[in-house]
Order: structure tokens, then C-alpha cells, then sequence
């Protein structure tokens, strides 16, 4: 009796060791399995998800082509504004800092026009809210200071020495105009869109729109005086090539290196 149940007992072990070997192997083999899968799938690189979710794939290309080549990530970019031609010769400097963030200074001559001679130097930053610096669409704010020559400043009738009102009359109007010539501050902002282009992404295009404010020297703001007539209703003429203009179309085309 004490034999057979020495030798239940060691069948019964046996039994037990088969059967946890069993599961321990059945175990280790569903683990392996997710682990292959993990190894099967392929990670997705943000260029992929871009191209895939977003709708303007033709941007979306351009940006994968522009990265993709072979001479890496291009920082900086020239611009020259054409719109601005030949009235004036403005260059654009941008230096992408980061992939949402882009920085430069613009610089302008006025060559024709009532305001030839003047000068203008901008410093500005972008912040890209689509794609990345520098493609897509993105918000720029600007700080600038010129130097403006032979600005005309119009000052309409609005009385007379005795005190009577003279009404404006637009048909015909009895205004004085004056020339002058003098510093002025500016700060401005507005959104843009940018896109490179060409068989190596090497020419970029920048099409914005917004809006500055310029500072004006406060004796011109002042009514004056001139045979015994005030004028005042301060105008000042800002054409829309103007240096002073408050709206800024921006259309330039440049490099990329």
C-alpha cells in the first residue's frame, strides 16, 4: 500500500508539472503574438497623416517633396514684393525658427511717384496655423519705422475768419494741399499664405492681406491758415501704393535656400 501510493503520488506530480509546463509554453506563445503584430505595423510619419487627412493635398505634397529633399530643411527664403514694382523695390528676409514660427525684416525704396525717395525698414513674425513653416496659411504681426518724403496732406475749408461755417462741397472742393516730409512709426498685422514651388521646391510664392497703423506728426494734424481762410478736417492722402497706406497687399515671389 505505501508503494502504490508513493507511486500515485509521483504520477499525480508528473501530471501537474506536463500540465503547468502546458500552459506556462500557451501563455508565453499569446504574448509573442501582439508583440509580432506590433512588429507588423508601420509608423505612420507626420507627412503620411498629413497627406492622408488633409484636404489640400496639393500643399501637402509640395510640403513632403520640400522636406524630403535631399538638401534638408531650408530655413530662409528672398522675396521681392511685385506688386510694388516698379514704384518701389521691396525685398522680404524670412528665416523659419521653427515649424510654426517664422521670423524677417522687409526693406523698401520708393523710386516714382509723389513719395519718391522715401524709405522703409520692417521687422515682422509669422505664426503658420496650417502645415508647416514655411508653407501654409499664417498670421503675421509687424513693427516698422520710415523715413517719408513729400507725403500730401489735404486740409479741407471748415470757416471762415468772421466764424461762418463753410459746408464741404465734394463737386467742388475748396482745399489746400501741402507737402511735407517727416518720420512716422507703424505696427500692423494680417494673415497670409505661402507655397513653394518648381522641380526642386527651390522658389517659394507669399500672398497676404492686412492692415498697419502709422504715426503722423501732430503740427500736421493742426488746422492752418492761409489768406484769412482756416483749413482743418485733416486728410491725409494714402494711396494704395502709399507708403502710408493702412491697407498692405503683399504679392512676392523669391528663392528658397
Amino acid at each position: 500500500m505505501r508503494t502504490l501510493h508513493t507511486l500515485f503520488i509521483l504520477v499525480l506530480a508528473g501530471v501537474v508539472l506536463n500540465l503547468s509546463a502546458s500552459l506556462s509554453a500557451l501563455a508565453q506563445t499569446e504574448e509573442a503574438e501582439p508583440a509580432t503584430e506590433i512588429k507588423k505595423v508601420k509608423i505612420k510619419s507626420l507627412h503620411d497623416v498629413s497627406f492622408k487627412e488633409s484636404k489640400a493635398k496639393r500643399i501637402v505634397m509640395n510640403t513632403r517633396r520640400f522636406y524630403d529633399h535631399s538638401s534638408g530643411f531650408r530655413r530662409n527664403s528672398i522675396k521681392i514684393q511685385v506688386l510694388q514694382l516698379p514704384m518701389s523695390l521691396r525685398f522680404t528676409y524670412e528665416r523659419s525658427i521653427n515649424l510654426k514660427i517664422a521670423v524677417g525684416a522687409n526693406a523698401a525704396i520708393r523710386f516714382l511717384g509723389g513719395e519718391a525717395g522715401s524709405t522703409r525698414v520692417e521687422a515682422f513674425g509669422k505664426y503658420f496655423l496650417s502645415h508647416r513653416a514655411p508653407i501654409g496659411l499664417y498670421a503675421y504681426s509687424s513693427m516698422g519705422l520710415a523715413s517719408v518724403q513729400n507725403h500730401t496732406f489735404t486740409y479741407r475749408v471748415t470757416s471762415t475768419e468772421g466764424g461762418a461755417v463753410v459746408k464741404y462741397n465734394p463737386n467742388r472742393p475748396d482745399v489746400i494741399e501741402k507737402k511735407a516730409s517727416f518720420n512716422s512709426l507703424s505696427a500692423g498685422f494680417g494673415l497670409g499664405f505661402q507655397n513653394v514651388f518648381g522641380p526642386a521646391r527651390k522658389f517659394i510664392s507669399d500672398f497676404g492681406i492686412g492692415y498697419q497703423f502709422n504715426t503722423i506728426p501732430s503740427s500736421y494734424r493742426s488746422s492752418i491758415t492761409q489768406d484769412q481762410v482756416v483749413y482743418g478736417q485733416f486728410d491725409a492722402n494714402r494711396g494704395f501704393l502709399s507708403v502710408m497706406s493702412p491697407i498692405q497687399v503683399r504679392i512676392g515671389l523669391g528663392y528658397v535656400f
